[in-house]
């Protein structure tokens, strides 16, 4: 059981608000960094939101373990709390998010893929 001082703890609170900032940054750089760089491939907009979901995971993943192996807990320890703390948030946060549908909309909305410049051999 947990104690009463776990959650009145304003230093339990600032590690784990630290620890779930890392988890976004991870997530957000490999989600927004897979739709970057396959939007011009030609790869269904399916594939390409599916493999997003799964490189801002692992990336995600990687990232709180590092953060956690900083602040001197094991591998071992570290990638298991990274993993199970987050990831049934994040695959749920991510599907609700692709999938979630607005008001008379009949497809799912999802993010503007990025604009990347393109250069053209024109001359």
């Amino acid at each position: 059981m947990v104690s009463d001082n776990f959650w009145s703890s304003k230093h339990t609170w600032r590690v784990s608000a630290n620890n779930t900032k890392w988890c976004l940054i991870g997530c957000a750089i490999g989600d927004f960094g897979t739709i970057a760089v396959m939007q011009d491939t030609g790869v269904s907009v399916l594939i390409i939101f599916a493999l997003a979901m799964l490189n801002g995971i692992i990336l995600s993943i990687l990232l709180e373990t590092y953060i956690l192996m900083r602040q001197s807990i094991r591998f071992g320890n570290a990638i298991r709390t990274a993993s199970g703390m987050s990831l049934i948030s994040m695959l749920s946060m991510e599907y609700f998010w692709r999938t979630s549908q607005g008001p008379g909309q009949t497809e799912p909305i999802a993010l503007p893929l990025i604009p990347l410049p393109t250069t053209s051999s024109s001359g």
